[in-house]
This record gives structure tokens, C-alpha cells and sequence, in this order.
């Protein structure tokens, strides 16, 4: 769950998140960038309903524990 500050046309490294798995709040920006936003809205036959809001944020570490096992990871190309 993001939680921007009083002025909400402020960036996102300037933003406290709250992992909805763990609960743990974040403002740090390199562990900010690490983060996965789910925000999609349920398409037509969708299990969520049609037109329904998903949404979810994870920090990196319960990414990992969640799914880890289901990622496909591979080393970032050297320039």
C-alpha cells in the first residue's frame, strides 16, 4: 500500500510503502525499486469479477518467499 506524503504529486522515492505481505514499511528508495506493484483491473471472465481492481504490493524478500519457485531469472546484459 503506498503512502505519499501530504503533497501527493510527490515521486515515488519520496513515498512510504507498506508491504501488503509482511506489513513492513519502506522509504527507502533503492529498496523502493525493488518493489512490485500489481495494479490491474479483471478482465471479462475473470475469477475476480469482471471490471474489478487488483492491486498489491510486495516488497522484494516476500516476492521471493511467495514465489520465488515460480520466477524465471536471468543475469542482467553487460553493456
Amino acid at each position: 500500500m503506498t503512502k505519499t506524503r501530504p503533497d501527493s504529486r510527490e515521486p515515488l522515492y519520496r513515498s512510504v510503502v507498506t508491504c501488503d505481505s509482511c506489513g513492513r514499511s519502506f522509504n527507502d528508495p533503492i529498496e523502493l525499486q525493488e518493489f512490485l506493484f500489481i495494479n490491474r483491473t479483471a478482465g471479462y471472465g475473470s475469477i475476480f469479477g469482471d471490471g474489478t481492481l487488483i492491486q498489491c504490493d510486495l516488497c522484494q524478500n516476500c516476492l521471493k518467499s511467495k514465489l520465488g519457485k515460480f520466477l524465471r531469472t536471468t543475469s542482467a546484459p553487460h553493456y
